[in-house]
């Protein structure tokens, strides 16, 4: 009896949307930390263990006020932890990885912790600015600290448990009774339809 088995792999895509993280723990557990250092330029200001931002965004004048984190190495994560109410909340916080939207939270609320991202693309610039557009004026202060940068591990493909046909009942192949009776109408045919000598 020969045994069969069928496995399946799968692949993820190329490309996947990023995977955002409200919990320290299963980001550092999701990816490799590295110790990346970060220039700080913009609407950023230096306190005990991170940054105070003040960030607005006036589109009718083309004002905005941004602070970019940039990294000494290529990553694929990275995180904080944010807290938008020192103030009142504004209209929230976005946040891009070498100029692409990786997500824009905490609008109208208090936004109080973890948030990270990691994305299979390395990137080496992270931009915070205003979040979801409100109104004429778009502004957020917030501080960051705790900033963690790390490589997405990749994911652990396993195939699943092999299925073996050892199961299922095997068969052989007997003629059907309508192909018996086929048959022997034929040679029956065959027999009266000869010429008698």
């Amino acid at each position: 009896m020969k045994k069969l088995a069928l496995i399946v792999l799968v692949i993820s895509a190329c490309n996947a949307s990023p995977l955002t993280y409200s919990n320290s723990g299963v980001f550092a557990s999701a990816v490799s930390l590295v110790d990346a250092h970060f220039a700080v330029t913009g609407a950023a200001e230096s306190i005990p263990d991170g940054w105070y931002l003040s960030l607005y965004n006036v589109p009718q004048y083309a004002f905005y006020r941004t602070a970019t984190f940039t990294s000494d190495r290529a990553i694929s994560a990275w995180g904080g932890f944010f807290d938008n109410a020192p103030l009142d909340p504004g209209t929230g916080i976005a946040v891009y990885a070498d100029g692409v939207l990786i997500d824009s939270f905490g609008r109208g609320y208090d936004f109080t912790g973890f948030w990270g991202f990691q994305q299979e693309t390395p990137f080496t610039t992270i931009i915070i600015g205003t979040g979801v557009r409100g109104s004429n004026l778009w502004q957020e202060h917030l501080t960051l600290t705790g900033i963690v940068a790390g490589s997405a591990r990749p994911p652990i493909i396993q195939p699943p448990p092999m299925i073996h046909t050892d199961d299922i009942p095997q068969t052989s192949s007997v003629p059907e009774p309508g192909t018996l009776d086929l048959m022997g109408l034929a040679l029956l045919g065959i027999g009266l339809g000869r010429p008698k000598s």
